[in-house]
């Protein structure tokens, strides 16, 4: 049956949308419960594609920390999830997953930042913002372009706080 499956990403953008409005602890609480089917179904059946929802999942939960400003628990809870996405995406070739990796880089930059790692702020930062070019040349999507001005303009307010004022 499908529906531990879809249950997994109800919970998932249920999170989401909590976080969105404010509500980042009923938010983590959903990723919880999310992870937990993700779980479940990698137990079940070993997919791939389970295991990237899930680490999708947990970086979604890490910058719900993040929002919480649990900064140094938030960069934890990335590291898994930042290792598997960018395997996935950079030996895996499983480019439907460019946008995940990004935004989670983006989001580790947000809390580096918070931490006062600057410049590790700056390579994720920069990572973002070479994911989101390849992405936006290679479909040339308009609706890219909105995703790559925001890793331009989280690169250039770091760049910014950086003195680096030319390059931001």
């Amino acid at each position: 049956p499908c529906w531990p499956e879809q249950l997994a990403n109800a919970l998932r953008n249920r999170g989401l949308t909590r976080r969105t409005l404010g509500r980042a602890q009923e938010a983590i609480v959903d990723h919880d419960r999310a992870l937990a089917q993700y779980d479940a179904l990698i137990e079940a059946h070993g997919s791939e594609r389970f295991h990237l929802d899930r680490a999708a999942t947990q970086a979604d939960r890490a910058f719900a920390l993040g929002t919480l400003g649990r900064h140094v628990e938030a960069l934890a809870a990335f590291e898994p999830a930042l290792a598997a996405l960018e395997h996935a995406v950079i030996q895996g070739g499983h480019v439907d997953r460019e946008g995940e990796l990004a935004r989670a880089c983006h989001n580790v930059a947000l809390s580096l930042a918070e931490v006062g790692d600057l410049q590790g702020a700056l390579h994720r930062h920069e990572q973002a913002v070479r994911i989101r070019e390849r992405g936006a040349t290679r479909r040339g999507r308009a609706d890219l372009s909105d995703d790559l001005a925001l890793a331009l303009t989280g690169r250039g307010n770091l760049l910014h706080r950086l003195g680096r004022h030319p390059e931001a």
